[in-house]
């Protein structure tokens, strides 16, 4: 086992080209709540007006068996492929241009999920410009 840690500054695009993301057992399940989905969204939306990038906090993977897990951060991955799905949806991106994990796909299918519901909304609310938002977030 290779217990090195290497720490890099990676935009979001660099992040969702990983094809084989996986969440270990131990991790609990999606629980962002509307609260959390809006400060985030604000903080995005305010950023991009004021031209400043954002700093999506830190992520944590460890390798193993062919994946690559994630041991911290999981609930931000896991709203930021959802927001993607969203943007992807509404500009008619193909999901082959950008990589959205299998466990997001899992919980977009759901549909009525109240997270994906909330993010949704504050896609409405917040985003005028799907495509400049998209690029923002990826870049």
């Amino acid at each position: 086992m290779n217990n090195e840690l290497v720490c890099e500054l990676k935009t979001l695009r660099e992040v969702f080209s990983v094809k084989n993301f996986a969440i270990p057992e131990n991790q609990r399940e999606y629980v962002w709540d509307q609260k959390e989905i809006e400060i985030l969204m604000n903080d995005l939306h305010s950023n991009m007006l004021e031209g400043q990038s954002s700093f999506l906090g830190t992520l944590c993977f460890s390798e193993a068996e062919g994946k690559v897990f994630i041991v911290d951060g999981q609930q931000r991955i896991t709203t930021f492929g959802i927001l993607l799905d969203i943007l992807m949806k509404r500009i008619g991106l193909r999901k082959t241009e950008i990589a959205v994990p299998e466990f997001v796909e899992k919980i977009v299918k759901k549909g009525s999920t109240k997270s994906f519901v909330t993010i949704a909304s504050c896609v409405a609310d917040y985003v005028s410009d799907e495509s400049l938002f998209l690029n923002y977030l990826l870049d």
